[in-house]
């Protein structure tokens, strides 16, 4: 619809020059409805809408224009137009259908008798027996031409949305293989240290539990729970007479209000604060304590 829009305007100069002043007052019109069309499919959002009422106005106006021979009947040669403009600019459905109604109007003034008398303007025979035949191989060339153009259109189409799926598929593979290997990775740390089994899934979890207070969306959790459950990957190069030195708490010693003491005494230091009132608030609320 800009396109038109352009195209209306850059033809206003010619009018004038050839005196045609009604043509290019019609055609300013027109251009302005145009930009109209186009300001009004930016602001719905519906391309079909733009198209249908676009097409609407160009039947309308160059219907007009031919049936009373605007610019001394120069004004019905944009008739030719029709068919290249339309289907390439407007969609290949909606051209066909405005480049058959040109034809038709056109054969009917030419081929069926009285139907000369509805034009406004006394165009020679000769010269519309010439517009009919021209339009004629011009709307079956170009339908011909844009049909192949759409179809080559849809195929290729066809062919981003395949290999789109085929990505998407490679990628959920990947993914899933990404998530086992972590997995594999993170029982391994895990079936070293017998004092902290579960310790990495549990991380995993405190971890998603914050994102989510935070109101990080499902990707990033996802991203965030692979990540926490390698935290302790370092674990697999240490010796396990190390992790597994004898000697543990007491149930005394794994006392609750010790913990959130400990966790406080480490505010703005050796924990974010805001990441660590999310996170009491989350033992609180899943009475992880007690």
């Amino acid at each position: 619809m800009l396109v038109i829009a352009i195209i209306l305007a850059v033809a206003i100069p010619m009018f004038l020059i050839r005196n045609a002043y009604r043509l290019a007052m019609y055609t300013t019109g027109a251009s302005l409805l145009m930009l109209f069309c186009y300001g009004l499919t930016k602001l719905t959002g519906s391309l079909e809408l733009g198209r249908a009422l676009a097409g609407l106005l160009m039947t309308c106006l160059y219907t007009l224009t031919f049936l009373f021979g605007t610019s001394d009947g120069f004004g019905a040669n944009w008739m030719l137009l029709m068919p290249c403009l339309t289907m390439y600019l407007l969609g290949f459905s909606n051209g066909v259908i405005i480049s058959l109604y040109f034809w038709g109007l056109l054969f009917f003034c030419t081929k069926i008798p009285g139907g000369y008398d509805i034009l406004k303007y006394p165009y020679s025979d000769r010269f519309l027996s010439i517009l009919f035949i021209i339009l004629t191989v011009e709307t079956v060339f170009s339908t011909v031409c844009m049909y192949e153009y759409y179809k080559n259109q849809l195929k290729i189409k066809e062919m981003e949305e395949d290999l789109e799926k085929a990505v998407l598929e490679e990628h959920e593979k990947l993914a899933d293989i990404s998530l086992k290997t972590i997995l594999v990775i993170s029982n391994t740390v895990e079936a070293k240290d017998e004092y902290t089994s579960q310790h990495s899934h549990r991380v995993a979890d405190f971890s998603c539990m914050i994102a989510r207070k935070l109101g990080w969306s499902e990707e990033q959790i996802a991203h965030l729970r692979n990540i926490a459950l390698l935290h302790d990957i370092g674990k697999i190069s240490v010796p396990e007479s190390v992790l597994n030195k004898p000697g543990k708490l007491t149930d005394g010693e794994c006392d609750p209000d010790y913990i959130l003491g400990e966790l406080n005494k480490g505010r703005g230091t050796q924990f974010d604060p805001e990441l660590l009132d999310i996170f009491l608030e989350v033992i609180k609320e899943e009475n992880i304590l007690h």
